[in-house]
């Protein structure tokens, strides 16, 4: 027998409201517990909007790939506030044309730039730091991510630290909001807003100098000489003789905003977790190092070490895993839509969590454990099947592991961030070796990313 949503089990009643509220920013544990107490399918007690929490693999592929034109991206509204023709902010045939000219931009400024722009970021962070300092993890992070993101879209004319600094601080500060404003009742967004004015009114002065930068920065590009673009993301966009025509105007200014927050901090946050996660772990340390050491000098020969850098990049896999920067991914359908024996009417909202699933011991043996070897016995694993001409019967379904989403909205940054993680990651551990301060404990926290609740200090040593 077909049942609907009322049928869905999960906390009911003003207690698991006021349980949600008062753990907001646990937000994700909160998530994991109801997934676990009452299963793969699992009701929120969020006010005034039907919402599911999908937990399975089959139910999240289906709602993020394979059915995917069966939902809406939820929370538009808000996202639109902050850029309304950013690839975030627009479905349909807006946000197929902006992906497709953005997909090329950014293949081509990966070719062109990332490998100089990472390696120079990552010496200009390092060339600081000095024997026996104490190293904030997230603030290094933070730094060599707003570096590279600025570098790749903009000109070197136009990258300059006061417009590094607007983006980083807007993106802070709205971050904390949007959690709360997204998917909730008008009133309750009119709460938020009006709880901290002071904070709501910085947010809007910065928003109105980020598109003042982004403006001008779009007005001299049009000036430059056309038939030869420099490797940035700005300028391909604007010429667009190599990639099938400019972007639209109205179009422009919201998709470089929308790149800039949208990399920079989600970067940021997953590889401050990995630096820390591997300075806790000195096996793991030398591991990296030894990998580090024939990391050859000349960026344009980093990809091909980056293909034999397993420990590397099993470090960043397994970051991914247990801390992803993109937490959730909600979707509202547009229809009467069917899970297993239960059937959703139109506007009900499902919500996936990588953090959830992730964290999920069908999964992942021992899902709370930081362990990058699982990656490397899985990398074996596959060699081994390989060459043996099969395929392992007890493969992970695909969407256990989704830290850059799915479908036709996959993550476009991602081989960028996988560059830059990498090379940090490599130049950090090849001179130094970090032990963790006593006192510093950051724990997760879920604004629109995942992000520490604190400083991530470190002890450094010089090999």
């Amino acid at each position: 027998m077909l049942r609907s949503f009322r049928d869905v089990p999960g906390p009911r009643g003003f207690a698991a409201h006021w349980d949600l509220f008062h753990r907001r920013y646990h937000y994700g544990e909160v998530l994991r517990e109801i997934g676990v107490r009452y299963g793969d399918v699992a009701r929120l007690p969020i006010a005034g909007v039907k919402t599911v929490l999908i937990s399975h693999p089959d139910d999240i592929h289906a709602a993020l790939a394979s059915k995917a034109h069966y939902f809406r991206i939820f929370g538009q509204d808000v996202l639109r506030r902050l850029t309304p023709w950013g690839l975030l902010a627009t479905e349909g045939q807006i946000h197929d044309d902006n992906r497709g000219k953005l997909m090329l931009a950014m293949r081509k400024v990966l070719t062109r730039r990332v490998p100089e722009i990472t390696a120079r970021a990552c010496r200009r962070q390092l060339a600081a730091v000095r024997d026996g300092d104490v190293v904030d993890l997230h603030h290094m992070a933070r730094s060599v991510a707003l570096d590279v993101a600025a570098s790749l879209l903009y000109p070197p004319a136009d990258d300059d630290e006061s417009s590094r600094l607007a983006h980083g601080d807007f993106w802070r500060l709205v971050s904390r909001k949007s959690a709360w404003l997204i998917g909730s009742p008008t009133a309750i967004q009119w709460g938020v807003l009006m709880a901290s004015v002071p904070r709501t009114v910085r947010i809007v002065r910065l928003r109105r100098k980020m598109r003042r930068q982004v403006g001008a920065a779009i007005a001299r590009a049009r000036l430059r000489p056309r038939g030869g673009p420099d490797g940035d993301l700005l300028s391909l966009l604007v010429d667009g003789s190599e990639i099938g025509g400019p972007l639209r105007e109205e179009y422009l200014a919201d998709n470089i905003l929308t790149m800039l927050l949208a990399g920079y901090e989600t970067s940021q946050n997953a590889m401050a977790w990995a630096l820390w996660e591997a300075a806790g772990d000195p096996s793991l340390q030398e591991r990296l190092a030894a990998e580090a050491a024939s990391l050859p000098d000349d960026p344009c020969a980093h990809e091909s070490w980056m293909n034999d850098a397993h420990w590397t990049d099993a470090t960043l896999r397994e970051a991914l895993r247990l801390y992803p920067s993109v937490w959730t991914l909600s979707r509202r359908a547009i229809s009467d839509y069917r899970i297993g024996d239960y059937v959703f009417g139109a506007g009900t909202v499902f919500l996936t969590s990588q953090w959830v699933t992730h964290r999920d011991p069908r999964w992942f043996a021992d899902p709370l454990l930081f362990d990058p070897g699982r990656w490397e016995r899985e990398r074996a694993a596959q060699v081994t099947e390989a060459t043996a001409g099969r395929v392992g019967a007890a493969a992970r379904p695909l969407f256990s592991y989704f830290p850059f989403g799915g479908g036709h909205r996959f993550c476009i940054g991602k081989a960028t961030f996988e560059f830059e993680a990498t090379m940090l990651l490599a130049s950090f551990f090849r001179e130094w070796t970090a032990t963790p301060l006593p006192d510093c404990d950051p724990r997760p926290e879920f604004f629109i990313t995942m992000r520490p609740s604190g400083p991530m200090r470190v002890r450094v040593r010089h090999r």
